[in-house]
C-alpha cells in the first residue's frame, strides 16, 4: 500500500470517527444544556475548557514535533524507543508543571480543592492519551485508535447518565469522575499497542536521531501551537465566562462545540493525516512534495466547499428559526466558530509544510504578529463576544494570506482549488433537502 492509499485510508477512518464520536459528544452537551441549569453547564464548560487548556499548553505542535523525525524512528527499533523516551518524559514532566499553574490559577474559577484534585491529574492522563493517540494515527494505526475513542466516548456518556438516572443530579464531580475512569483505561490500552508497534520494528542500521534537533523542533512547535491557543474555545470560552458571565459563556460553548463537530474532519485532516504524509516525503523531490500538499488541500477545501454551500442555503433558515436573543447567539457563535475553526485548518496544512521542512521562522513571525493583535483587541474591551469573534477571523485570514503568499514564492506551492462537478451538484441536493424537509 503506497503513502497516497494509506493516507486515503486514515481519512476513511477519520471520517467515522468524526461521524459517531461528534454525534454522541454533541448529543450529549446539547441534553446537558437543556437539562442543567445555565450556570452550572457554564461552570462545567469553563472547567473543560481550564482542562483542555493545560493540556493543549503543553501538547500543542506534538504533530508538527513528531513529523520530521517519524519515519526515520520507526525504521529502527532502537531510535524509535529513544524518541518515545524522548516525549513521553519531557510531556509528562511539562504536564505536571501545567496541572500545577491551572490548580495555582484556579482561584480565578472559584473552584473547590475537591474539583481540582479531579482536574489536575486529568490534565497529565489526557495530555499523555492525545500523545499516544496521535502518535498511533501518525503511524497509521488508525483502525485501533479510532475503534478505541468510541469505545471512550460510549463509555463516558453511559456513566455520566447512568449516575444521573441513579441520583437525579448533574454537578461539576459528575462530569469529571468518569472522566478520570475512562481516560486511565485508554491510556493504557494506548500505550499497550504501541508497545506492540515497537515489538514489530527491525534493529536496522541508522543514524542517530539528535535530541538537541528535537528539542529545538519541540519549542518552535510548542511556541507555534500558543498562538492557536488563543483562538481555540478552550481559551475564548473561559475568557468570555469572566467578561460576559458563566451564562453567556456556556451557551457560546454549546455553539463551539456544534462548530467543532461540523468542521472536525476538516481540523482531523489538517493534522494527522497531513502531517504524516508530509514528513514521508521530507527528502523527496519538489515535484513530489507539491504534488502532497495539493492532495491534502483538495480534501480539504472539498469539505471547505459543503460548509460554505451549505451554509449559503440553509444560514437564513436556521436563524429564522431563532427569534430569542439567546438562541440568536448560539446560532451567530456557530458560523462564526465555523469560520475561524475552518481557517484555522488551512493556516494548518501550511504550518505542517513549513514545520516538516524545517523552515519554522515565517510561521512564527506571522502567527505573533496575529496573536499580539488577538489580545489587543481582547483588552480593547468589545461589548460583544460576537464582534470579537468576528475580528479573529478577519486576524487569521491575514496570516493564512501571508503563509499562502510565501509557499508560492519559495517553492511554488499552491493549494488545489478545483471542485469535482458531480461533487457540487451532490453538496447542493443535500443541502436542498435539509432547507426543504427540515
Amino acid at each position: 500500500m503506497n503513502i497516497y492509499a494509506r493516507c486515503r485510508h486514515a481519512i476513511g477512518w477519520h471520517l467515522v470517527e468524526t461521524v459517531l464520536y461528534y454525534a454522541l459528544f454533541l448529543g450529549h452537551h446539547t441534553i446537558l444544556f437543556a437539562t442543567a441549569p445555565s450556570s452550572l453547564y457554564g461552570m462545567i464548560a469553563s472547567s473543560f475548557s481550564v482542562l483542555y487548556f493545560g493540556v493543549d499548553f503543553i501538547c500543542g505542535g506534538f504533530e508538527s514535533t513528531l513529523a520530521p523525525f517519524l519515519a526515520h524512528a520507526s525504521s529502527n527499533k532502537r531510535e524509535f524507543l529513544r524518541l518515545i523516551k524522548y516525549l513521553f518524559i519531557t510531556n509528562v514532566i511539562l504536564l505536571t508543571l501545567s496541572a500545577l499553574l491551572v490548580g495555582i490559577g484556579s482561584w480565578f474559577y472559584a473552584l473547590s480543592w475537591l474539583s481540582l484534585s479531579l482536574i489536575c491529574p486529568l490534565i497529565v492522563l489526557e495530555g499523555v492519551k492525545r500523545m499516544a493517540r496521535n502518535l498511533l494515527h501518525m503511524g497509521f494505526h488508525n483502525r485501533y485508535a479510532t475503534t478505541l475513542e468510541l469505545l471512550t466516548i460510549i463509555s463516558y456518556v453511559g456513566l455520566f447518565w447512568s449516575w444521573y438516572s441513579i441520583t437525579g443530579t448533574i454537578t461539576l464531580y459528575t462530569a469529571l469522575v468518569p472522566m478520570i475512569i475512562t481516560s486511565g483505561i485508554t491510556t493504557i490500552l494506548l500505550g499497550m499497542r504501541i508497545y506492540r508497534w515497537y515489538e514489530a520494528i527491525e534493529l536496522t542500521p541508522t543514524d542517530k536521531l539528535s535530541y538537541t534537533d528535537l528539542t529545538q523542533q519541540r519549542l518552535w512547535a510548542w511556541f507555534n501551537s500558543l498562538h492557536h491557543l488563543l483562538v481555540s474555545g478552550n481559551v475564548l470560552i473561559p475568557l468570555c465566562a469572566w467578561h460576559f458571565g458563566f451564562a453567556f459563556a456556556g451557551m457560546l460553548k454549546l455553539s463551539y462545540h456544534a462548530a467543532y463537530a461540523i468542521t472536525s474532519l476538516i481540523r482531523k485532516i489538517s493534522r494527522n493525516p497531513s502531517h504524516a504524509l508530509l514528513a514521508h516525503t521530507k527528502t523527496a523531490s519538489l515535484a513530489h512534495k507539491q504534488k502532497a500538499f495539493r492532495w491534502i488541500t483538495r480534501y480539504l477545501t472539498h469539505l471547505l466547499y459543503f460548509v460554505g454551500i451549505f451554509t449559503l442555503i440553509n444560514g437564513a433558515k436556521i436563524v429564522s428559526w431563532h427569534t430569542q436573543s439567546s438562541e440568536t447567539l448560539i446560532i451567530s457563535g456557530l458560523y462564526l466558530f465555523i469560520g475561524l475553526i475552518a481557517l484555522e485548518s488551512l493556516v494548518t496544512a501550511y504550518e505542517s509544510f513549513y514545520f516538516t521542512q524545517q523552515q519554522s521562522h515565517w510561521v512564527i513571525l506571522s502567527n505573533t504578529i496575529a496573536s499580539l493583535a488577538t489580545i489587543t483587541l481582547f483588552f480593547w474591551n468589545p461589548s460583544s463576544p460576537l464582534w470579537f469573534l468576528g475580528a479573529l477571523l478577519a486576524a487569521r485570514l491575514t496570516v493564512f494570506g501571508v503563509l499562502a503568499l510565501i509557499s508560492s514564492y519559495y517553492w511554488q506551492l499552491y493549494p488545489s482549488w478545483r471542485i469535482r462537478s458531480d461533487y457540487a451538484v451532490l453538496t447542493t441536493i443535500i443541502s436542498l433537502l435539509i432547507y426543504f424537509y427540515c
